[in-house]
């Protein structure tokens, strides 16, 4: 929900204070005039998510709910490229397009993990690599079970 303080009626900050006691889990961005550190310390205080005083500009906005969360998952997925393959983006924020992408991510990770434990508790080894077509190919070795040929995954 997109919140101002100087709504005509009752003022933004109880409509704001109200919605966080009764833990509805409406995300609220607070854009006001009132942009001083103090009123968006006191906005934040009072459960907005966010909040963006007017004017503002748009595009450095949008950078910043974008770019952070992707910047995020780009460090985490390097970091969990170069060392044990437990780790998880276990990325915070919206249930929006970049959170489902962070989880399906997680998925993907959670099911190679599985892998490694069924291949290793028979000997076996599990090897994944990228692709240059941006695919992911996964090698299951274990010792006396011939691979099947695999026909290429549909994309």
């Amino acid at each position: 929900m997109v919140l101002d303080r100087d709504v005509p009626g009752r003022h933004g900050e109880e409509i704001c204070r109200d919605m966080a006691a009764e833990g509805r889990g409406t995300r609220v961005l607070m854009l006001t005039a009132a942009s001083a550190v103090d009123d968006r310390v006191q906005g934040l205080t009072l459960g907005a998510d966010d909040y963006l005083g007017k004017p503002f500009a748009f595009r450095w906005w949008v950078a910043g709910r974008l770019l952070r969360p992707l910047h995020v998952m780009t460090a985490r997925v390097r970091d969990l490229s170069g060392r044990s393959p437990l780790g998880r983006i276990a990325l915070a924020g919206p249930a929006d397009e970049l959170k489902d992408l962070a989880d399906t991510f997680d998925g993907l990770l959670a099911r190679l993990d599985a892998a490694r434990a069924v291949a290793g508790a028979h000997g076996g080894t599990v090897d994944a690599q990228a692709r240059p077509d941006g695919g992911l190919t996964v090698r299951v070795a274990i010792p006396g079970v011939p691979v099947p040929a695999l026909a290429p995954a549909a994309r």
